[in-house]
């Protein structure tokens, strides 16, 4: 599961609807688990956590254009559903609660970057 090129293809595939709901369901398991302290694998890398965000915020783009082949068209992240920013905001606050997440300075400048897009400034700070 930790391996960048095995993520990647997983995520491609989905992308392409071969795989719908795949990643989502990996990734909720992993961290409904490391609540309980039964996920299998230890600790998700930080890697797999960015993935995770990844995904997220690739998959409302996309639905919010419509489009699952280019999610790059959506210019603000204020066009979202709230369902979509809901889903995004809650994949970056289970990664920043964990230990692996929460000390990779990545994820919390996507973060920040996520919440002043959604005009959250309050929650930026």
């Amino acid at each position: 599961p930790a391996n960048s090129a095995f993520l990647s293809m997983f995520m491609h595939l989905e992308e392409r609807r071969r795989a719908k709901g795949e990643v989502r369901k990996y990734f909720t398991k992993a961290v409904s688990s490391l609540r309980c302290s039964s996920w299998e694998f230890g600790v998700l890398l930080p890697m797999e956590w960015v993935f995770w965000i990844s995904y997220e915020l690739r998959r409302a783009a996309s639905e919010a254009v419509g489009c699952d082949d280019n999610p790059v068209k959506v210019a603000s992240v204020k066009s979202w559903s709230v369902e979509a920013k809901s889903r995004v905001r809650r994949a970056f606050e289970e990664t920043v609660c964990h230990s692996s997440g929460k000390c990779v300075p990545l994820l919390w400048r996507m973060y920040i970057s996520f919440e002043i897009s959604a005009g959250h400034f309050s929650k930026a700070k």
